[in-house]
This record gives C-alpha cells, structure tokens and sequence, in this order.
C-alpha cells in the first residue's frame, strides 16, 4: 500500500486547463440543456501548472453541469463563463453563470451533504460538497457569490504543485 503522502505525489502532473475544459464540455454533451448554453472558456497562464489532473477534472464535470442545470429557461441566453488564471503560486478558476441563483439564506448551506432546496430537484445534494471536499483536499478552497434571478459565480483558488511534479513532462499536455 502507498503511503497518502506518497499517492498524492504520484498524482501531481502537468495540467492543461485548456484540455480538461473540452474533456468535461464533450463528457457532459448530452446532458440535458447543453444545447440551450453558451459555453465560454479563457485562460491567462503565467506559469506551467502542475496539480491532481483527474481531480480537477471532477471540480471542471461538476461546476459545468450545476451551470447547464440551473440555467434560466426563459429570458436571456443562458452564458456560463469559465476563466482560469495560474501563476507559479497557484491556479484562480472563476465560473459565472447568469442561471437562477442562490437565495441568500441558501448560500452558506450549498456545501453541506444532500442539500436541497425547492429549485434544486435535479440534483442529490452531493455535487457541491464533493467538489468543496476535492478542492480542500487539493490545498485549495471555495468560494460562491450569487443572486437570485440572476446568477452565480465560484471562485477557486488551488496551490500549483509544480515543484511535486516531474519537470520532464512539461512540455507535454496533460
């Protein structure tokens, strides 16, 4: 058995942000209301990034989907924005949407375990709390802003593992 300490450093590689975000959009391409969505995607990379690759895909998976589910049906075009910016220091992911949003006494709540409120029937309540629970495994953490009726935004901010990973391999996409 590898020791926890040793596993985590084993899944430290470069990471190509860029990559993972067309993975999670062609994985996610036939949930439901993707076609109703515009999708955007713009990174600003300072520096090589190095972290977990298969855990930052579940967080890109998870924030993507709740952006597609909780999109508004009527009104505007439904926007989901994804901007990622990472330095030698650490990787910042904004995802906005201009969906339903949060009530403002359901905010603090969105990260515990089966969390449901009336508007959020589609899911099981543990997307979020799965995604806080990487995102700190991952030296990281969260944050959430929203407004009811017009929409919400994540910020990230995950430590960039660089000096964990095999320097060899930066040349190649991860």
């Amino acid at each position: 058995m590898i020791p926890a300490a040793q596993a985590s450093e084993q899944t430290v590689v470069p990471v190509n942000f860029n990559e993972i975000f067309r993975q999670s959009v062609d994985h996610l391409r036939y949930t439901e209301g993707i076609d109703k969505i515009q999708i955007e995607f713009k990174e600003e990379s300072i520096a090589p990034f190095a972290g977990n690759r298969k855990l930052l895909a579940l967080i890109f998976n998870n924030l993507i989907s709740n952006g597609i589910k909780y999109r508004k049906i009527t009104g505007d075009q439904s926007v989901l924005k994804l901007t990622v910016f990472n330095d030698k220091d650490k990787a910042i992911l904004h995802i906005q949407d201009n969906g339903i949003g949060i009530a403002p006494d359901e905010t603090d709540k969105i990260f515990s375990l089966f969390n449901k409120d009336g508007k959020r029937e589609l899911g099981r309540g543990m997307g979020l709390f799965m995604t806080k629970e990487i995102i700190e495994k991952l030296g990281g953490k969260i944050m959430v802003e929203s407004v009811l009726n017009v929409g919400t935004a994540f910020t990230i901010e995950i430590p960039n593992r660089l000096s964990q990973s095999d320097t060899t391999f930066l040349n190649k996409s991860a």
